[in-house]
């Protein structure tokens, strides 16, 4: 990107009731400053992912268990992946972030190389370290919205959001699951 862009992904929140239960969990926020050129689309991703995941829940949607999502009062941190996939007008626009149990203290990042980055449907690639990284989706829930057009062939935009449940695989180690968020956008801004 050409403009500044803050990344959060590590946001902790508490629910007082969900369901009768105090919840708590991670997000993500980022702030893209940039003025956008009329035609767009893009796939980002963010996943929270951990070993030390136990339990299962039911979405409910008919597409069995779902996995539990990391807890902020896990003793173990997760993995936390945002990585995204896009094109603003004519510019390309991509990236993979990995920030591993062990950097959460130090704060550090691993990422790849936006030429070893991309995402298809249902999974997001890149390689770290030498290693490849997968992370893959599975949807639980789905909702979206129609921006623009107003019928009458005017341009619009379809901007989607998913839950889903997550597995992220780095190299030969053994996978970790979770629960991520996929939004999708394609289509013409204004």
């Amino acid at each position: 990107s050409d403009g500044p862009v803050i990344h959060r992904p590590q946001m902790t929140a508490r629910v007082a009731s969900w369901r009768g239960e105090e919840v708590s969990g991670y997000g993500y926020s980022k702030r893209y400053y940039a003025i956008y050129p009329r035609h767009n689309g893009w796939r980002f991703i963010h996943g929270v992912s951990g070993p030390h995941l136990s339990g299962v829940v039911d979405s409910g949607a008919g597409s069995g268990a779902a996995p539990v999502a990391p807890s902020p009062d896990s003793p173990t941190p997760p993995s936390i992946v945002w990585t995204a996939d896009a094109t603003f007008g004519d510019h390309k626009y991509n990236y993979f972030k990995l920030l591993a149990p062990e950097g959460h203290g130090s704060g550090q990042l691993r990422e790849s190389a936006q030429a070893d980055t991309y995402q298809q449907q249902d999974a997001a690639y890149g390689v770290i370290g030498g290693e490849r990284v997968t992370a893959s989706l599975r949807e639980i829930a789905t909702w979206h919205t129609i921006l623009g057009g107003g019928g009458g062939g005017a341009m619009e935009m379809k901007y989607e959001n998913r839950l889903c449940a997550f597995t992220l695989q780095v190299g030969d180690r053994p996978p970790t699951t979770g629960l991520a968020y996929n939004e999708r956008c394609f289509g013409c801004l204004w």
